[in-house]
């Protein structure tokens, strides 16, 4: 596999994953509890992933690793959407605002986690 395949990949796989959070949010109303908590966890990394693709297309230059922060950050990506998923098994709070905010303070605490493994 090639670093341009593995790019595509990756920037597919955490731009899908995000999608498919914000569809199951606006639209399946029986997982809505447990899919806002994934978004709020997921919201730094998407605030992550806006920065990169604005570097990558609005300043283009040759031999920039800017495209390689999709692969460098999946790893991280996978872990921080794994905790906010398990996070939301958690049933209290039940308003829909604390649990974005419990999914967002999910976030550090898995990238925590990982860098203890790691």
């Amino acid at each position: 596999m090639s670093d341009i395949q593995l790019t595509i990949a990756a920037a597919t796989v955490e731009i899908g994953l995000a999608v498919l959070v914000l569809l199951v949010v606006f639209f399946v109303k029986p997982f809505r509890h447990r899919a806002i908590v994934v978004l709020g966890a997921i919201t730094p990394a998407i605030a992550a992933m806006i920065q990169v693709a604005y570097s990558q297309f609005i300043d283009p230059t040759s031999g920039s690793m800017v495209a390689a922060g999709w692969v460098m950050g999946f790893a991280a990506y996978a872990v921080i959407f794994v905790g906010g998923a398990l996070m939301s098994l958690i049933p209290r709070p039940t308003n829909l605002y604390g649990r974005y905010l419990l999914g967002l303070a999910s976030a550090p605490m898995s990238v925590g986690l990982l860098v203890l493994i790691a």
